[in-house]
């Protein structure tokens, strides 16, 4: 799955630094285009080329070509497992850590490094790419190594990379100096992405193999829901809602975001320190998510080796 997952960073470069190019420009309708043409080629090799594997072809079994269960009993099942309970959850509160802070680092480097979004762009890309390579190797990797001595290292290391990268976050994101901020993110967010293969193995792990695709499709789905569904918008709240309160002029969007054309200096001022000061703190509020996922993970690893060795009909 790591190997997978590496196609990912690839992306990220590519969408955060291309993109960030063609936004300052003027031109990112035409990258959404882009976007749009890639994706329907891709699709449809993936239609015309890939063909669906026997359940279980894997294993060191018996293919299984028993009808799969319904997503709802999968879910029901998953829930039933007290680790899967505490990952699922853990997945959650890091999935909003991880797409709060992914769609928001632009805001971020524009208002507090005043950088433009060319050079923000490119600077989330190489963070993004580095951070992600890193966190799926250390993720997926030890994991699959410590495992073999003890499975509770699927829990534990997540959970152990989890808690650490809160205070690295924190402490990355209360720097002025990009030079000492930037690689201490990249270190916090490697430890953030460390979480994400392992926790697609063990949602594997804990079923039948008639039941591995409704188990990826629950474990992506409670991740989407929360973290890309929930994250960006509970960031943007925070954020506006500590704009508003460093802002000592009135109201701030009103002001800042519906007047901001015509501003004397002293009010533009007011306003970039407010909104610098609004996505900031925003940022490390939910840095502080993740922190609270690993203690899931850790909670976890109590039942994670009796969970995994119970038989599936149980």
């Amino acid at each position: 799955m790591t190997l997978i997952w590496y196609g990912g960073p690839v992306g990220a470069f590519l969408g955060a630094a291309l993109g960030g190019w063609a936004a300052h420009r003027g031109h990112w309708q035409t990258w959404f285009v882009g976007l749009g043409i890639a994706a329907g080629v891709v699709a449809l090799l993936v239609l015309v080329t890939l063909r669906e594997p026997p359940r279980g072809l894997s294993d060191a079994v018996a293919a299984d070509t028993s009808r799969p269960p319904s997503v709802t009993t999968t879910f029901r099942f998953l829930i039933g497992k007290r680790s899967m309970s505490h990952v699922l959850v853990g997945a959650a509160l890091a999935s909003l850590t991880m797409n709060g802070l992914g769609q928001f680092w632009g805001r971020y480097f524009v208002a507090v490094h005043r950088m433009d979004l060319a050079q923000s762009g490119r600077v989330i890309g190489t963070m993004g790419a580095v951070a992600m390579v890193s966190g799926l190797t250390l993720g997926g990797f030890s994991v699959d190594w410590a495992g073999r001595h003890d499975r509770r290292w699927y829990v534990r290391i997540p959970g152990l990379a989890l808690l650490l990268s809160t205070p690295l976050l924190l402490w990355g994101l209360t720097r002025e100096s990009m030079a000492v901020s930037t690689p201490v993110l990249i270190v916090g967010m490697t430890l953030m992405f460390a979480h994400f293969t392992p926790t697609l193995a063990i949602a594997q792990n804990v079923v039948a193999a008639n039941m591995r695709a409704s188990s990826a499709f629950a474990v992506a789905a409670i991740i989407s829901v929360v973290g890309a569904g929930l994250g960006p918008t509970l960031t943007g709240l925070i954020s506006d809602g500590l704009a508003q309160h460093a802002f000592g002029w009135g109201a701030y969007r009103a002001t800042c975001v519906a007047g901001s054309a015509n501003l004397p200096a002293t009010l533009q001022q007011a306003c970039a320190a407010a909104s610098a000061s609004g996505i900031r703190g925003a940022l490390m509020v939910m840095s502080v998510f993740c922190g609270l996922g690993g203690l899931h993970y850790l909670r976890a690893a109590r039942y994670y080796r009796d969970d995994t060795g119970t038989p599936e009909s149980e």
